[in-house]
C-alpha cells in the first residue's frame, strides 16, 4: 500500500493499483460523465492564490475535445470507469453528509500568515497542542515553512503524543508533508498507520488526489491519476465521501456525457445545496458551452445551492470578457456583498485587475487597488503585480512622471502586502532600471517632500465612484501631467 501511496510517476501508480480492479474491459461501468479541469481557490487566480480544481481563466477551460478524437473518446471511457467506481464506493447516499473542514482542506485557498505561533509553554495541554499543530498544518508561514516541517516530525516522533497518530492528525500531516513533497515523512506516516492498523479513510484518498493532480494539466492524465485513486480505494474497502465525489464532478471536461449523470445524481439526491463547488462548477461549465450571460444570471439567481465568492467571480468574468461591461461587473459585485454577504476575494480583484489591463486603464487599475483596500480591507500581492508588469511593459506611458506612481504603489500597497508574502527583488529592480528610480528601505509617506506628498494624497483618493465614468479612456499621460501641474502650484 505504502509503494502506491506514495507513487510520484502516473503509471507506477497505475500499475500498482490496476491488478486490484480486475481487467479493464471487464470493468463495468454504470454510465459517462464529464466535467472541467479546476484546481481550487480557483477562477483567474494564480496558483498561490488557488482555492479549487480549476484553471486560472476560464478561456483555458474550453479544451474543444470534440476535436481530439481518440483522446476524447478516451476521456469519455476513463469518466465512464469513474462513474461507475464512484457507485462501487457508495453504500448510502445519505451518509455523503458535508464537512467544511474536509473541503476547506481540499478545495482550499491557501491561508498565508506572516508570524509563525508560538509553542506552547510547560506545562503543555493536548487541547493546546492540537491547536498549535492545526494552525502549522493550515496556514501557509512564509520562510518558516522548514521551522514548521522541522517541529512536526519531532511531534510526529513522540509515541506519548497519541493524538498525533489519529487518522485526523494523520491526514493532516499527510497533506503538509506532501505539499513538500517529503516521500519520506508520508512512508514514515503511512508505515505507522499500517503498524497502529489504521486504514486509511477517503480524505486520505482525497489528498493524495490533490497532490498528484497538481502534476499535470492533461484532461486524460488527471482522470487516469484519479481512477487509479478510486480504485486503489475499492481494493482496501474505503467507502467514498462527498468530496470524493465533488474531486470528480471538478476533473470532468464539460463535453464528457457522464458529468451530466453525476450532476443529476448529485441533484436528485440534495447533495448540491450544501457545497457550493457544485454551483461553481456548473457556472464554469454554462460558460464552456457559450450560454449568455442572461442565462447564466438566471441559474444563479434561481439555484437553491449555496454560491460563493468563486461563483460570482464567474459571472463578473462573463461581464468583463463577453459583454466588456465594467459597470455591471462592479454594480453585481457590489450587490452580491450587500444581499448575500458574498466578501469578494483577491482572486475577485485579479479579474478587474486583469480586464483594465488589457483595456490599458492605468487610472482604472489605481482606482481598483484603493477601492479594494478601502471597501473591503482587501490587498492582493497579484493584483499588483498585474499592475506592475502594465508598466514595465507599456511603452506609451512617460517615464517622468511613472516614478510618483511607483511611489505611491510602493507606500500604499506593497509594503503591506507583497513585501510581507513574497519576494519582490526582482520585479522593483526591473522597474528601478526602466525608469531609473530607487527604492529605498526608508521610503515612507512622512518622507516625502510636499509636491509628492500632495500627489500622493490626489491619487490616494481616487476609488470607483461612478463604473459607467472612470472606467472611460483617457490620456493616461495628460492625465497624470495635470495632476503634477496641479499640485505643484498648490504647494508653491
Amino acid at each position: 500500500m505504502i509503494q502506491f501511496l506514495v507513487a510520484k510517476n502516473l503509471a507506477r501508480a497505475y500499475w500498482f493499483v490496476r491488478p486490484s480492479f480486475g481487467i479493464r474491459g471487464e470493468a463495468g461501468m454504470i454510465s459517462s460523465i464529464g466535467i472541467v479541469h479546476l484546481s481550487k481557490n480557483r477562477l483567474y487566480s494564480n496558483q498561490v492564490d488557488n482555492n479549487r480544481a480549476i484553471p486560472n481563466c476560464p478561456r483555458e477551460l474550453q479544451s474543444d475535445l470534440r476535436h481530439q478524437g481518440k483522446d476524447f473518446e478516451l476521456i469519455c471511457y476513463t469518466s465512464q470507469r469513474i462513474f461507475g467506481l464512484l457507485m462501487d464506493l457508495t453504500n448510502d447516499f445519505s451518509k455523503l453528509s458535508y464537512r467544511k473542514s474536509s473541503f476547506h482542506r481540499v478545495f482550499r485557498i491557501i491561508w498565508i500568515e506572516s508570524g509563525f505561533p508560538n509553542f506552547p509553554p510547560k506545562p503543555r495541554t493536548e487541547k493546546e497542542l492540537r491547536e498549535f499543530v492545526h494552525k502549522l498544518t493550515t496556514f501557509k508561514y512564509l520562510n518558516n515553512s522548514h521551522k514548521a516541517a522541522t517541529i512536526l516530525r519531532k511531534l510526529f516522533a513522540n509515541d506519548k503524543l497519541g493524538f498525533m497518530h489519529s487518522l485526523k492528525y494523520c491526514n493532516k500531516l499527510i497533506d503538509f508533508f506532501l505539499d513538500k513533497n517529503d516521500e519520506i515523512m508520508i512512508k514514515r506516516i503511512f508505515r505507522r498507520m499500517e503498524k497502529d492498523n489504521k486504514k486509511p479513510n477517503a480524505m486520505t484518498f482525497n489528498l493524495l488526489g490533490k497532490h498528484y493532480l497538481k502534476d499535470t494539466s492533461i484532461v486524460r492524465e488527471r482522470l487516469a491519476i484519479w481512477e487509479a485513486i478510486l480504485m486503489r480505494m475499492k481494493s482496501l474497502d474505503v467507502k467514498a465521501d462527498l468530496c470524493t465525489y465533488y474531486i470528480s464532478l471538478s476533473l470532468m471536461p464539460t463535453e464528457v456525457p457522464a458529468k451530466q449523470e453525476l450532476k443529476q445524481l448529485i441533484l436528485s439526491h440534495g447533495l448540491h445545496r450544501a457545497a457550493s463547488q457544485f454551483q461553481d462548477i456548473h457556472i464554469v461549465d454554462m460558460l464552456n458551452r457559450g450560454r449568455s450571460l442572461s442565462e447564466i444570471l438566471k441559474y444563479y439567481h434561481s439555484t437553491d445551492g449555496r454560491l460563493d465568492v468563486n461563483c460570482m467571480n464567474s459571472i463578473i468574468y462573463k461581464f468583463l470578457q463577453t459583454e466588456n461591461d465594467f459597470e455591471g461587473a462592479w454594480n453585481f459585485m457590489i450587490q452580491e456583498n450587500k444581499l448575500r454577504g458574498i466578501n469578494p476575494k483577491s482572486s475577485t480583484m485579479t479579474i478587474f485587475m486583469k480586464h483594465a489591463r488589457e483595456c490599458k486603464r492605468l487610472r482604472t487599475m489605481i482606482q481598483i487597488l484603493n477601492s479594494f483596500a478601502e471597501i473591503y480591507k482587501l490587498k492582493s500581492s497579484p493584483a499588483l503585480r498585474i499592475m506592475m508588469q502594465s508598466l514595465l511593459t507599456d511603452n506609451t506611458l512617460e517615464k517622468d512622471w511613472t516614478p510618483h506612481i511607483l511611489t505611491f504603489v510602493y507606500i500604499r500597497h506593497f509594503q503591506s502586502s507583497i513585501n510581507n508574502h513574497q519576494r519582490k527583488d526582482i520585479l522593483l529592480k526591473q522597474l528601478a532600471h526602466k525608469f531609473n528610480f530607487e527604492f529605498e528601505e526608508s521610503l515612507s509617506y512622512e518622507n516625502l517632500n510636499n509636491v509628492d506628498k500632495r500627489i500622493f494624497d490626489v491619487l490616494n483618493s481616487m476609488v470607483i465612484r461612478d463604473p459607467v465614468t472612470d472606467f472611460n479612456e483617457v490620456d493616461e499621460n495628460e492625465w497624470m501631467e495635470n495632476i503634477i501641474k496641479d499640485c505643484r502650484t498648490a504647494a508653491y
